[in-house]
């Protein structure tokens, strides 16, 4: 396999890093989302 196409087809770390970020966001508004709707539910049951 030439070099070229190895550079093309391995993930810079520039990526790498942008997936982690993105992955991290995902994961902390998931956790918010989850804390609203606990706050929510227990508002109604009140």
């Amino acid at each position: 396999m030439d070099p070229i196409r190895e550079a093309m087809l391995k993930k810079s770390r520039s990526a790498k890093l942008e997936q982690r970020g993105k992955l991290i966001s995902l994961l902390c508004i998931s956790l918010i989302v989850i804390v609203v709707v606990a706050i929510l539910l227990c508002g109604i049951e009140r």
